[in-house]
């Protein structure tokens, strides 16, 4: 028998030319780490950026090992990939011949069995499928195609198997039906019992997954780290950039009829410019004042024949007065999150103006329309067009690929509201597929946005954060772009740039030392801060001969082309001051207002011993790059503020201070110029070069584009819609057959049946969702709770309850303190509330009232003592309130002001955790509004067997799985099925209905049912047709008068 097992590895890396890659782990046929003894990947022109081994790896099967790729520079610099905490690639060999495919640093993989044992044809014939039961959480609209899971090919990593005992399941599932009739017989109260069975059954069949657990043997497979796509860029991956202005200034002469072009090199996004190939640019001109109408065909043809700009005009009086009236006031300094209200004028807004910030951003969703197609990929870099976001969602296919760069802080929540527009602001920002900051401190504003306003949580997915809003995923890339790497290197390496920066050290440099700074004319970049701080360090220490040289560019988001440095105030101030620390200290400050291409900003970063930033502007962060950059040259040290970006952490040649303290940075002075030699100058600069490989736009570019392209395999099998218009539009993700519900099916339907099951939620269904009625519930203290049904819906309940036919529920999370007093009238209603653990039919078989029963049985002595301490809280914090329900007890904090209610939830939180440490089947379950502490559902049964825990709040589930058993044992088979629910808790609902058609359990149903399960409002769900809130109570009524 043949038990070795070949192995071809791949790996998709970019490389630069006389790169090497090998593969090294901890085997001895890998080289035992050494990656020189590792084994080498080779490629081809056909195959690049995919390398791959030409030899397979023989090992016998069963062997685990783990690996790592590494990158063998020209210079014999080993670059190893990075994971987390260090980890390594881990695989067990188990088939004849394989291929392992991977990402350069993307701990994901792929593995393709190209042949496998003879022995593993048994689970290729007799699959065993293992059904999971759907409980309520994130829409993942790739679960929701029917034919998806249940076709995935052999390639699949986490392949799930198919049962080969299918006839034992169908036995066992017809006893219990067999077992439910017996209890229907002998009980007064079936649904108690069926419940328990239930559970019972479901629990035991746990257990029995366990214990052959062994049969699948995928458990000690460690190679897949998720069940993403590999995806590999391609040169056809076109991305269409788009920000307010070019980045170029187009002159005319009109005597010799040509264009002059001035490119803005002092902006981040000229280093996108040459980082990738197939770049499509879009925006306005910066001397849009100067172009007459025209030129502007003659300027169109010009800009996208030589650089694919693609330049929108609009007219002047409107792009004027959006820029002066709202950006250079309000807009801008909210989103850099730099706004301070010093002055009232900062805070004009009308409404002319947000129609103009409107247009602006149709006109660009218009042209981008124009050239790109549904597998192009638009980076929004602005956020002064943001709104172009919402409207090219709606003029495309919903698949786009959209990226939104926001390379400032993001504001926080406080700023943001002084907009009228902040929440359209991230209603665009949802609607992308990638959102992308250079530091988690720009990402936090936005993140704890989303998790206070819109109680959207995120969770990690291969190193970046993940978003699921309206069944829409969102990756949120915290990634640096950096620099050009490529261009600088250009300018650097020219042979006449060591000559040029010769002939300008010696016309400027005046003394030993030389500190260099560099920023854009703005008052955050904390400039003349920057020379008061030098002023006391020349002062103290005349001796090591500093000079600072300060190049002081126009500022960037300046609006007055005709005068860069229009702050007269801020301009005067810092000549002022460099005037007098000459006057003390001769050429010792070094003024120089210039707009500078990168080349003549490379010459002078070159100069510095140090580099100096006290700024706190993001957008300036390419200047110190710029500067580590070139620092093989010079081998100098930066000294940033300690507000830097988290890139700068990682670059050992920088050290981050506080500006504000004069001993914090006179101390770092001297540690560089007494303590670091040029040894270790020269071994820091090494390294930060070899991690600038890694940090470049073009690497930037490459590494969203494939999220991008990954994100787009996830939603594939997602249908893409939307609702509302304007910018109020939301981008919505569901399964392929959902779609608006026909009431006159409905209708037809309902009237050919005569055994029907309906079951309704309440909240959003049969009330709105955002109507309450305020009780007293403590002393001094106000609960909230959802106001009745109106007497439209209680009559026709009454009157659908009255049919014989019909079998109606209302499934609800609410407690029973008012649903017992509304519905009493309602005779033949079941209600079921706590998410199914009270259940009550009203006056049941002729009875005048019927008791609520317990549907679970569970110790609540702890109740009284989590109420005391939620009562205490209650009494020191302003608007929350407690409510008591059967089987928990939730403080609500909605009303108290968000930060203080958060953090008094934290604090009583992890005292009641102390609390429940000794009760083991209590949980605490905390989110922006509430805490609520419920039971854990522990059963044990006589065979000593111990349950997996249960939580209540999924019961709703099993509840519906229990009332069609019930339904059908009092009636035979069920020929109509309506479920309608708008909340989270009723997809549940709709899931146990679907899985038990899926699972063929066929015996509760007519063979041609056709069921409807219905959801509120178009959203992510479930269900399968939708219905808007204001039909529901209309269709109701018609079912009663169809069935007349």
């Amino acid at each position: 028998m043949i038990n070795e097992c070949e192995i071809k590895f791949e790996v998709a890396c970019r490389t630069n030319f006389g790169d090497c890659i090998f593969i090294a782990g901890n085997i001895k046929e890998l080289g035992n780490w050494d990656a020189s003894k590792g084994i080498q990947l080779k490629t081809d022109d056909d195959n690049y950026p995919n390398w791959y081994t030409e030899n397979h790896l023989s090992l016998p099967k069963g062997t685990k090992f783990q690996f790592k790729f590494v990158k063998i520079q020209s210079n014999g610099y080993h670059d190893w990939e990075y994971f987390p905490n260090n980890l390594n690639r881990k695989y067990r060999s188990r088939y004849q011949l394989v291929t392992l495919k991977a990402v350069w640093n993307d701990f994901s993989g792929k593995e393709v069995p190209n042949k496998k044992f003879k022995s593993s044809d048994f689970f290729a014939n007799n699959d065993l499928q293992v059904h999971k039961f759907k409980i309520s959480g994130l829409f993942c609209p790739y679960q929701q195609a029917d034919d998806y899971t249940s076709q995935q090919s052999e390639s699949s990593i986490e392949k799930r198997y198919t049962n080969p005992q299918n006839n034992i399941q169908q036995k066992h599932q017809q006893q219990e039906t067999i077992f439910a009739e017996k209890l229907f017989q002998q009980s007064g109260h079936t649904l108690q019992l069926l419940l328990q069975e239930r559970l019972k059954n479901n629990l035991e069949k746990n257990i029995f997954t366990q214990k052959y657990s062994f049969i699948t043997t995928i458990n000690d497979i460690n190679y897949e780290a998720s069940e993403e796509f590999l995806v590999n860029m391609s040169d056809k991956d076109e991305v269409c950039i788009c920000t307010l202005f070019l980045p170029i200034i187009l002159h005319y002469d009109a005597q010799s009829d040509t264009f002059t072009e001035e490119f803005q090199e002092n902006s981040l996004f000229f280093h996108f410019i040459n980082s990738y190939q197939s770049i499509r640019w879009v925006g306005i001109l910066l001397n849009y004042t100067q172009i007459t109408q025209k030129l502007q065909e003659r300027i169109t043809t010009y800009l996208i024949q030589k650089y694919r700009f693609y330049p929108i005009f609009i007219e002047n009086s409107v792009l004027d007065s959006f820029l002066n009236n709202l950006c250079a006031g309000l807009y801008d300094q909210v989103m850099t999150n730099s706004f301070e209200i010093t002055n009232q004028k900062y805070l004009e807004y009308n409404n002319a103006v947000l129609e103009q910030f409107k247009l602006i951003c149709f006109r660009f969703a218009q042209q981008i329309s124009l050239i790109i197609d549904e597998d192009s990929n638009i980076l929004i870099a602005d956020y002064r067009i943001i709104f172009t976001i919402i409207y090219i969602s709606q003029f495309k296919a919903k698949k786009l690929n959209i990226l939104y760069f926001h390379n400032h802080q993001f504001p926080d929540l406080e700023k943001l509201h002084l907009l009228p527009f902040g929440e359209n602001i991230i209603n665009a920002i949802l609607c992308t597929n990638l959102v992308s900051f250079m530091n988690f401190e720009s990402a936090y504003n936005f993140l704890h946005y989303v998790w206070i306003k819109l109680k959207i949580s995120y969770e990690s997915v291969r190193g970046n954060l993940r978003i699921i809003y309206m069944g829409n995923q969102i990756i949120v890339s915290i990634r640096n772009p950096g620099i050009n790497t490529k261009v600088c290197a250009q300018i650097i390496e020219n042979t006449n740039f060591l000559a040029q920066r010769n002939i300008l050290k010696d016309s400027i440099i005046k003394k030993q030392n030389v500190f260099i700074g560099m920023d854009s004319f703005s008052v955050n970049n904390k400039i003349q801060l920057k020379l008061k701080i030098f002023e006391k360090l020349i002062e103290n220490h005349p001796e090591l001969n500093f000079q600072l040289i300060q190049v002081v560019l126009p500022e960037q988001n300046n609006y007055h082309s005709l005068d860069p440095y229009q702050n007269q105030e801020l301009l005067q101030s810092i000549n002022n001051q460099a005037i007098e620390i000459n006057s003390k200290y001769p050429n010792s400050i070094t003024l120089i207002y210039e707009n500078m291409p990168l080349k003549q900003r490379l010459l002078y970063l070159s100069l510095g011993n140090i580099f100096l930033r006290t700024s706190v502007l993001q957008e300036n962060e390419m200047y110190g790059m710029e500067y580590i950059y070139c620092n093989q040259i010079n081998k100098g040290v930066c000294l940033m503020n300690t507000y830097g970006s988290y890139m700068y952490k990682q670059m050992k040649s920088c050290i981050l201070f506080n500006p504000y303290s004069y001993y914090e940075f006179e101390k770092n002075v001297l540690m560089i110029q007494n303590k670091m030699t040029s040894e270790l100058k020269n071994l820091i600069t090494q390294k930060d070069f070899n991690l600038f490989q890694n940090y470049n736009t073009n690497q930037w570019i490459e590494k969203n584009i494939a999220e991008l392209k990954k994100n787009a395999k996830f939603m594939a099998l997602a249908n893409m819609t939307g609702f509302n218009k304007g910018i109020n539009f939301k981008k919505v993700a569901h399964q392929l057959n959902f779609r608006q519900l026909n009431i006159k099916e409905l209708y037809e339907q309902y009237k050919k049946t005569q055994k029907r099951l309906i079951l309704l939620g309440y909240v959003g269904t049969l009330v709105p969702i955002d109507k309450y009625m305020y009780i007293q519930a403590e002393e001094h203290q106000v609960r909230r709770h959802h106001k009745q049904p109106s007497e439209t819906v209680l009559n026709t309940l009454k009157k659908l309850c009255a049919d014989q036919r019909n079998m109606v529920y209302i499934i609800t999370d609410l407690s029973i303190d008012f649903i017992d007093e509304w519905f009493q009238d309602v005779k033949g209603l079941g209600l079921i509330c706590e998410n199914g653990c009270m259940h009550k039919v009203i006056q049941e078989n002729g009875k005048e009232q019927t008791e609520w029963t317990k549907l679970i049985q569970l110790d609540m002595s702890w109740k009284e003592q989590i109420y005391r301490l939620m009562q205490s809280y209650t009494q020191r914090t302003q608007g929350s309130s407690i409510e008591l329900k059967e089987f928990s007890v939730t403080w609500k904090f909605n009303q108290v002001c968000v930060d203080f209610g958060i953090k008094q939830a934290e604090q009583m939180t992890q005292q009641i955790k102390q609390f429940t440490q000794k009760t083991k089947y209590l949980e605490v379950y905390q989110n922006s509004e509430c805490v609520e502490v419920r039971p854990v559902n522990m059963n044990k049964v006589k065979n000593k067997y111990q349950y997996s825990t249960l939580l209540i709040y999924l019961y709703q589930g099993i509840i519906v799985e229990v009332l069609i058993q019930k339904k059908f044992i009092e009636c035979s088979k069920i020929d109509f099925i309506l479920i309608l629910g708008s909340s989270m808790s009723d997809e549940d609902m709709f899931v146990a209905c679907q899985l038990m058609l899926k699972n063929q359990q066929h015996y509760f149903y007519y063979e041609k049912i056709r069921p409807f399960y219905v959801t509120i409002g178009v959203k992510p769900s479930n269900a399968n047709y939708f219905i808007l809130y204001e039909e529901v109570e209309k269709m109701l009524t018609q079912l009663v008068n169809r069935s007349l």
